[in-house]
């Protein structure tokens, strides 16, 4: 899925000012579409008509990532 702005600010603000998170990730015909917060869904946009993320999980995603860097970067 492809991570939106807003979740990936998320990411930097909770990693602190000089930390630097690169998220990298490829897809094939079985993409899961946009990863936008919980927000979002209620703009009917492009990103929310299209992914297959629930409502939620893009936000707990974002926040396993950002503890599994602060394991990481300790």
């Amino acid at each position: 899925g492809e991570l939106g702005s807003i979740l990936g600010l998320e990411i930097k603000k909770q990693l602190g000012k000089n930390k630097v998170c690169i998220l990298w990730g490829y897809t094939n015909d079985n993409d899961l579409g946009y990863m936008v917060d919980r927000e979002a869904y209620q703009l009917e946009c492009q990103e929310t008509n299209v992914t297959k993320w629930p409502i939620g999980i893009p936000e707990e995603y974002i926040g396993c990532i950002i503890e599994n860097a602060r394991e990481f970067i300790k």
